[in-house]
């Protein structure tokens, strides 16, 4: 800062010193009978040269969420060096960061740290822009880390169809956070709590998509959900060709009719199955849905609500594939009161005869403990080229399961058309006495990849 003193030597004489960056300079002026000072101030006054900023302390470090305060340092001509602002016409007009993401300052200097990170503290004063001052940020010790889940909807879509993915993130120390994704296919971007995956024509399988969030601090977390690419049945309740048919396989005697649309609230385009039967007899309703012999994973999705499930012994839901060497490949598996459990079929080590047979499973499940009310199934199972079946898992109302060691060989040459697919929704009944079932379905879909 450049101080002044004025000493009044005389009638008509004056003397100024100025001082300015640690030199002093005189000069002499004289004063008229009106107090009219008249002086003649020399033109080679120290101008500024150069600035250099430095962190308060000499600090090269912060903490993410920490501040510090930074001086910018102005260099004359006569080598003098003075904190800035030195005068009204040496300001800092602009202090900034390299990097806004790592560390933020105020137009007073003071910087707040934000990320991990290395970023460079610039000034500019006039037209000179300062030599900056490197700060390293590091993360804040002991802090916890973010959570995060990941979702998406609808978690099953066709190729070329959207998915759309939200992240629900939360800091411990309330810290601010920040959203990237990534997929294992198709195109994903974003960084709010919800994006969009784009898939592809021509894709099938399952995409993983992966939601990241990063708190203030650096700590971060990650969580993965899938989106499955996949060929649709589309919804065949309605389709025109179902048929009913007794099951030989088991006892007594049945008959069955379906009805659509039937309201079951509260659905009004649901399908209504309705079996009579006696002996405990079972009553297989079927419809051939498509043609594929690439296919080599299929879900069976429906929604089921049984009006009385007290009548209900088994629950079957299978589906045939035909491969392309004319074997008929069976995925089977039906919630079974018997062993209370999610049954499958398959020809293991324990099937003398090299036939599939049912087998109980890890997983429990027994139709006369449903509620009478709608319950949403999904069943995943897969093949190999040699008829090999992997009984993957079943998710109800929810809440997913997966088999343990559920395969084995499940393709007999039956004579059915190559490529066929063929889905069967079976009812089986409880009783020996002559009795009644009413089941019905919504939504049934079938995906293939």
């Amino acid at each position: 800062m450049s101080k002044a003193l004025a000493l009044l030597l005389g009638i008509g004489i004056l003397a100024l010193s100025v001082t300015h960056g640690g030199s002093v300079y005189s000069h002499a002026a004289t004063v008229d009978d009106q107090n009219v000072v008249a002086a003649t101030i020399p033109t080679n006054s120290p101008t500024l040269v150069s600035v250099d900023v430095v962190a308060k302390g000499r600090a090269n470090t912060m903490v993410a969420g920490g501040t510090l305060q930074f001086i910018a340092y102005g260099t004359y001509s006569n080598g003098s060096v003075v904190e800035l602002p030195e005068s009204e016409t040496d300001p800092v007009i602009d202090w900034n960061t390299s990097n806004h993401g790592v560390a933020k300052i105020s137009r007073l200097g003071h910087a707040t740290a934000m990320d991990p990170g290395l970023v460079e503290i610039e000034a500019t004063v006039g037209a000179i822009k300062a030599s900056p001052w490197a700060i390293t940020v590091t993360a804040r010790s002991g802090s916890q880390p973010p959570s995060v889940s990941c979702s998406a909807n609808p978690s099953i879509v066709t190729p070329g169809g959207e998915a759309v993915i939200t992240a629900v993130g939360s800091s411990p120390q309330g810290l601010p956070l920040t959203y990237s994704y990534g997929a294992s296919a198709g195109s994903i971007g974003g960084t709010t709590t919800t994006t969009t995956l784009q898939t592809l024509a021509g894709m099938a399988g399952v995409v993983a998509v992966t939601c990241t969030v990063t708190q203030q601090d650096g700590g971060s977390a990650s969580a993965t959900t899938d989106v499955l690419v996949a060929t649709s049945s589309g919804d065949l309740d309605g389709a025109l060709n179902w048929q009913a048919v007794h099951d030989p396989g088991t006892p007594g005697e049945s008959r069955g009719s379906s009805v659509y649309p039937a309201t079951a609230a509260p659905y009004d385009d649901a399908r209504m199955f309705y079996v009579t039967y006696s002996g405990r007899a079972g009553e297989r309703f079927f419809i051939s849905f498509g043609s594929s012999t690439a296919a080599t994973h299929f879900i069976y999705d429906t929604f089921v609500f049984i009006r009385d499930p007290s009548q209900v012994e088994n629950i079957e839901m299978d589906i045939n594939q035909v491969m392309s060497d004319g074997r008929t490949v069976t995925f089977a598996t039906q919630c079974a009161g018997t062993s209370r459990t999610w049954e499958y079929t398959a020809a293991t080590a324990v099937d003398v005869d090299r036939y599939p047979h049912w087998h109980p499973s890890n997983i429990p499940c027994d139709p006369k403990e449903w509620t009478p009310s709608w319950h949403h199934v999904q069943i995943a199972s897969s093949r190999d080229s040699s008829g090999k079946v992997t009984y993957e898992w079943v998710t109800l109302d929810g809440t997913t399961s997966n088999f343990v060691d559920a395969s084995g060989q499940s393709a007999e040459n039956l004579g059915w058309k190559v490529g066929d697919l063929i889905l069967n929704f079976q009812l089986d009944g409880a009783n020996t006495t002559s009795e009644s079932i009413t089941a019905y379905v919504e939504n049934l879909t079938i995906y293939r990849w």
